[in-house]
């Protein structure tokens, strides 16, 4: 995983609410939103990896 990948991992989850769903940082959702977009991009390999 790529430097700025992993840095918008880090970022992606910013708290949990009390049913144990993940609440989610807007910015970093729309950059994983957009890397899906990319040519070649495996939609299932990012859902995967983020989760």
């Amino acid at each position: 995983m790529s430097d700025a990948m992993e840095e918008l991992s880090l970022r992606l989850v910013v708290g949990h609410k009390r049913d144990g769903r993940s609440v989610y940082d807007e910015s970093a959702k729309a950059e994983l939103v957009a890397a899906c977009g990319k040519p070649g991009a495996s939609v299932s390999r990012l859902a995967r990896e983020y989760g």
